[in-house]
């Protein structure tokens, strides 16, 4: 009995090692097809949770070349996270601009988000998420009064969006949708007039999540928002919102290196976790950004939002 136990928990071992370099060859090469590897690589900690299990299994076993293997695999999991620190070289003007991008989780957060507006006084804003009554709550006169301009794409569930802007904004020629058929998330665009700083694109993310079987239309609309970021060349961009993904994702760093972006925390040290998984709060993974380029991150907060599962982001980019 205890022979066949022990070999089943080699066996389980083994299993546990080879799912973590799949883990791996999906990050690096951003493979989409064999689901859930496409959502577990976002949780590294617990990829590296169930390598210590098998190590400890390999070390009663007294398989030293074995605990060896899962132990590389372990820093290969949580240290040799990709490297998103940017080195473009930037030479800014000094214009400091503050961005706030927020999922609102059906509508639900709308309350919270505008109370953070009216606190903190962003001059970008970024809303998904938004429904007819998010719409509505934006176009009051206290709202108005301070973001004027605005792109609103209320719709329902999850696929509404918003820009809100003190500067005067345009929509552009050209818009970037992803090219998958089947349900899409709404991403607006826009184009802001900053008399300091000239003209920057700017565009709300929020490409349809990884769920099994829709791989394909997360990754096309991640690809749209790799075309959006590299269209404009030398002019200042701003992808802003939920991307559904993060470093880990080959699709995420494919977006950030189209256009040069850097991510607001990245660029500052700071890892934090801005989603929390309902009801299941060990679950948790940063998949909400604020990405630019042509400037340098000065200060970046997070802030809880009431009946959302993410939290808001506020980053001040100097340009």
């Amino acid at each position: 009995m205890k022979s066949k136990l022990g070999t089943a928990a080699h066996w389980l071992a083994w299993l546990i090692l080879v799912n973590a370099g799949v883990v791996l060859f999906v990050r690096f090469f951003g493979l989409v097809e064999y689901p859930p590897y496409v959502q577990l690589v976002v949780f590294p900690e617990w990829v590296a949770a169930s390598l210590v299990l098998a190590a400890v299994i390999e070390l009663f076993r007294k398989h030293a070349e074995l605990v060896a293997a899962h132990c590389i695999a372990i820093a290969l999991i949580l240290v040799a996270q990709p490297n998103m620190k940017s080195d473009w070289p930037v030479t800014t003007l000094g214009t400091e601009v503050e961005v706030l991008t927020a999922n609102i989780k059906l509508g639900q957060g709308i309350d919270d988000v505008v109370t953070l507006i009216k606190r903190e006084k962003p001059d970008l804003v970024f809303i998904q998420e938004c429904d007819l009554a998010c719409s509505e709550r934006l176009a009051e006169k206290d709202i108005k009064k301070r973001l004027r301009h605005q792109v609103l794409d209320p719709q329902p569930n999850s696929a509404g969006a918003a820009i809100l802007s003190v500067y005067p904004i345009s929509l552009p020629a050209d818009t970037f949708r992803p090219q998958a058929l089947g349900t899409e998330f709404a991403m607006p665009e826009a184009i802001v007039e900053v008399a300091e700083i000239g003209t920057i694109a700017v565009k709300s993310a929020h490409p349809f999540p990884p769920v099994p079987q829709q791989e394909r239309l997360w990754a096309s609309g991640l690809q749209a928002l790799a075309k959006f970021s590299m269209h404009y060349g030398s002019m200042p961009v701003i992808v802003a919102g939920d991307f559904n993904s993060g470093v880990e994702h080959k699709q995420f760093r494919d977006v950030m290196d189209s256009g040069r972006l850097r991510d607001a925390a990245t660029e500052l040290g700071i890892d934090k976790p801005t989603w929390t998984m309902d009801e299941r709060p060990f679950i948790q993974a940063t998949i909400d950004h604020i990405l630019f380029s042509s400037g340098t991150a000065r200060s970046y907060l997070l802030f809880p939002i009431a009946g959302s599962d993410h939290q808001a982001v506020l980053a001040t980019i100097r340009f």
